[in-house]
Formats: structure tokens, C-alpha cells, sequence
């Protein structure tokens, strides 16, 4: 049997798959790429919403025509009901909406939009497989043959490089045992999607002003977060008649005998989802055990572990999709000069598997320490303008700035650190003292306060990460006067 011959063959047609696959052949269609998917229709998966740094890479690969074809995001919110009572002056909520700007992001229907994808791949001249899968594997270093079964033959390839884009199934982590290193955040996640959900009116608070003047859309088609102790639901409008639910929970602090029932049992008690679930119909609800994880090596003698092959963190604000994107504004050059221009660089292939082991680490030791506050509007919502601070007054704004700062993923250095461990030293301590003292968050009926991210026009948009800055500080100082005032009262 004669084998076809490839540049790169990518195992999984999903987005991590097609996305390198589309950005390799506009960088040169010389390419020679071959996707193997084994499923003839895609089904429901995570990976629903999109970041800022996700819609800044998308916008910029130009896909738009594929783009406009999904729910515009129109920001994050994060509602916390603290007594669980039905009064929705007892919700309070922390937002950041999306203004007009290059960072728009998208809500997807991830069955159109993985099959809309690998339809863009396929006519920019990647070859596609599907259904086909893997029936024998030979791995030598630099160079790959593969047995494929397909419905009609056995074909047989090989390539110099094979991407496993393979997804949670992890095909090289389980076919040839790649190690993976310990991580610090342990939680796992249920979902289902629902239609002929309650209205928007029957649930939310009122929308204020602000978001009505500014942001790009209805609060409604934002990524809204249900935030509780120990862990959080998630609602995502994927289309005109479908939502995204899902109950994302830290393993450490909550056990869970049956996950499934205990998601539809919530979704009729807890009063903020029963109110949005009502009658609707839902879908059977899908676990995923262990959320987190991470490979050792993310490229070894030829063999790449894109997106959730190699590792995932945590959906909160849709990191996942994100460090996909990354991945590959880095592989399109690494891959580029390797197989067209035929030069090798191991010393760059070494730095871009430390870049991105630090990233993903450092991200799980983020959303490790936000979990001790989940339940709290005010120590949760300085757990994230802090995070929104380093992200979109540092990351985002000089990732808008200079082209190639995408590349490289959030991480934390010595500096940050200090910073970072004092900060949550504090909050470590008023939580313990709140407690003690069976308080709750103290606010307004209702209350609603903002992140203060925009793009502003002109000269303005260099004050950026000042703007930020001085955001998180004033909700800090605003924080610990509380904890002064409460002192002094007690007194």
C-alpha cells in the first residue's frame, strides 16, 4: 500500500483543528494538510464563548462571513445571590460589558460553527478524513504513519508533523502515555442546553442605563454567571431558541454523589435558575469529571498537542478558546519556517513548550484562589477586577497595540507575585474574619457595579491601563473601609 504524504496531519476536525489549519494555508498555500475527524456530524460541546483575545485573533484571520453568523457577546456578568432568596433586591451584580471595538466577541453554536470551520479548511486546500479514524500508528521521531480507516478503505499517511487536536479523548496522552504534571485546581462541570426558557423580565435585574447606552447589545446575550458557594452555574444564549446551562463545582469543597441529579434538582429549587428554567426542555446533562489538567510537554520530536489535548483550565470567562488561539499565532510562524522555508529551530520550539506550560499553570493558580470566594459579591468581585486588571488593562490592550503580544499567554512574574500573594492574603483573612461573624456582602437593593473596560477613541485609548488600575484600587480601598467602618461600629 502506497502511503500519501503530508506536511502536517492534524487528528480532530474541531476548532483548534481547523482554525491552524486556516491560518497555516493563508500564511502559504503550499501546506500540505490532512485533517482526520472521526465523527460525520459534530455534536454539543464547551467551548461556547468567546474572550477578547479569542475575538481579536478571530477578527484578525478574517472569517467574518462565518462570524456574523453567531450571537454577538455582549460581556460578562456575575450575579450573586447571597441569602438564595426569591427578593431580587437581595441580587447584587458585577459587569463588564462589551463596547464597540476590535475585541467583540461571539457566543457560538459550537455544531454550526465547527462544521462551518472545516468547511472553510477544506477550501482553502486541506484535505479532510471523515468519518475516519486511526486503526494502526507508527511514531518515530519527525516522522509519523498511520493507518486510517475511513467507511469506504484503509488508507495509509504520514507526515513530518502530526498535531493531536483530539480534544478531552487525548489521543497521544493515552496512546503513547505522555506524562502529565500536577495541577493545583481540581473541579468538574455538568451542562446541558435548554429551550423555551422563561423571559429575560421573569429572572434578571433591571437592566441599567449604562449597559443600555454602551454596550453592543441586551445583557440577555452576555455570558451571565450564577456565582455560589464553592462554585458557579453558567447561562449562555447559543441562538434564538437555545441556552447553555451549566454548574461548575470545586471538587475539594463540594462532593457530589450523582452530578446529574443533583444539576436537575438545583435547576428546580434554586430560585434564580428555577425561575429561568421553568417548563423548558433540556437535553441529557453531560459530566466532565476533572476539568483541569496538563501535559508535561506540549511539543515533543514532531508531535504538537494543540488546545484541550494538552490541557484546559477552567470555562469561567472562556479561557479555553483562547489559549487555543495562542497556540496557534504561535505554530502558524514555528511551522511555517520549519516546513516551507526548512529550518529548524529547536531553541524556539523548546520556548514556546515553557511559554505555554507557565500560561496554563499560572491560570489554574489564578482560578484556584477565586474559588475560596465564589459565594461573596464583594470579596468575588475584587478577585476579578483585580484579574481584570492584569487582563484587559495589561493583556488585551497591548495585545490590541503590538500584533505579536498574542502570543504570548498570561503569566505571572516575580513582580506580580508580590502584588498578587498580599492581595489574596487579604481577602484570605476577611473572608475567615466574615465568618466568623456570619456577615454577608453589605449593599444597595440590587446593586450594580461595573468593570470600566472600553475602547475609548483617539489618544484616550493609551490611558487604558491606568483606567484599570485606579478601578482596582478604588474597589479595594472601598472594601477594606468596610472592614475598617465594621471595626469601628463594633466598638
Amino acid at each position: 500500500m502506497k502511503s500519501k504524504s503530508f506536511d502536517i496531519i492534524i487528528l480532530g476536525g474541531g476548532v483548534g483543528s481547523t482554525l491552524l489549519s486556516i491560518s497555516l494555508l493563508k500564511k502559504s498555500p503550499k501546506f500540505k494538510i490532512l485533517i482526520i475527524e472521526k465523527a460525520a456530524e459534530f455534536p454539543n460541546k464547551l467551548g461556547e464563548s468567546t474572550s477578547d483575545i479569542t475575538a481579536l485573533f478571530l477578527r484578525r484571520l478574517g472569517i467574518d462571513h462565518i462570524l456574523k453568523d453567531h450571537v454577538k457577546k455582549t460581556g460578562l456578568r456575575f450575579l450573586y445571590n447571597e441569602t438564595n432568596g426569591d427578593n431580587l433586591n437581595d441580587v447584587s451584580e458585577f459587569s463588564s460589558p462589551t463596547f464597540p471595538g476590535p475585541n467583540n466577541g461571539f457566543q457560538f453554536n459550537r455544531k454550526v460553527l465547527d462544521e462551518q470551520l472545516i468547511q472553510e479548511a477544506e477550501k482553502l486546500g486541506a484535505t479532510i478524513m471523515r468519518p475516519a479514524e486511526i486503526e494502526s500508528h507508527d511514531f518515530k521521531p519527525y516522522h509519523v504513519k498511520l493507518k486510517i480507516k475511513t467507511q469506504s478503505s484503509v488508507e495509509e499517511v504520514e507526515s513530518k508533523w502530526f498535531v493531536d487536536a483530539s480534544g478531552r479523548s487525548r489521543f497521544i496522552h493515552n496512546a503513547l502515555q505522555w506524562d502529565d504534571v500536577k495541577t493545583v485546581l481540581s473541579t468538574s462541570a455538568i451542562y446541558a442546553h435548554f429551550s423555551n426558557s422563561a423571559e429575560v423580565s421573569d429572572w434578571n435585574i433591571p437592566e441599567h442605563q449604562y449597559w443600555t447606552d454602551y454596550a453592543v447589545g441586551h445583557g440577555s446575550e452576555s455570558t451571565i454567571h450564577f456565582m455560589k458557594d464553592f462554585g458557579w452555574w453558567w447561562l449562555i444564549k447559543i441562538d434564538d431558541e437555545k441556552y447553555s446551562i451549566g454548574f461548575v463545582y470545586d471538587n475539594e469543597d463540594l462532593s457530589i454523589e450523582n452530578p446529574k441529579e443533583y444539576f436537575l434538582e438545583q435547576i428546580k429549587t434554586d430560585h434564580q435558575l428555577s425561575s429561568i428554567v421553568g417548563k423548558a426542555k433540556h437535553s441529557e446533562p453531560i459530566l466532565i469529571k476533572d476539568v483541569p489538567y496538563q501535559t508535561k510537554d506540549f511539543v515533543k520530536d514532531g508531535i504538537i498537542l494543540l488546545g484541550d489535548s494538552a490541557a484546559f483550565v477552567d470555562p469561567m470567562v472562556s479561557p479555553g478558546i483562547e489559549m487555543i488561539c495562542q497556540q496557534i499565532a504561535n505554530l502558524k510562524d514555528l511551522l511555517y519556517t520549519d516546513v516551507i522555508e526548512q529550518k529548524p529551530q529547536p531553541k524556539k520550539w523548546s520556548k514556546y513548550n515553557k511559554r505555554f506550560s507557565k500560561g496554563y499553570a499560572d491560570r489554574m493558580e489564578i482560578y484556584k484562589k477565586g474559588y475560596n470566594y465564589m459565594g461573596s459579591y464583594e470579596l468575588h468581585s475584587n478577585w476579578l477586577q483585580a484579574g481584570l486588571f492584569a487582563y484587559f488593562g495589561l493583556f488585551v490592550f497591548s495585545a490590541y497595540m503590538t500584533r505579536n503580544r498574542i502570543k504570548k499567554p498570561l503569566t505571572i512574574n516575580f513582580i506580580d507575585r508580590i502584588g498578587f500573594n498580599f492581595f489574596i492574603w487579604r481577602l484570605n483573612k476577611i473572608k475567615r474574619k466574615r465568618m466568623k461573624q456570619n456577615r454577608l456582602s453589605n449593599h444597595k437593593p440590587s446593586a450594580v457595579t461595573y468593570s470600566g473596560f472600553s475602547y475609548p477613541k483617539g489618544m484616550l485609548i493609551y490611558g487604558i491601563p491606568l483606567k484599570m488600575f485606579f478601578k482596582f484600587i478604588g474597589r479595594y480601598l472601598k472594601l477594606e473601609a468596610k472592614e475598617f467602618k465594621f471595626l469601628f461600629k463594633k466598638k
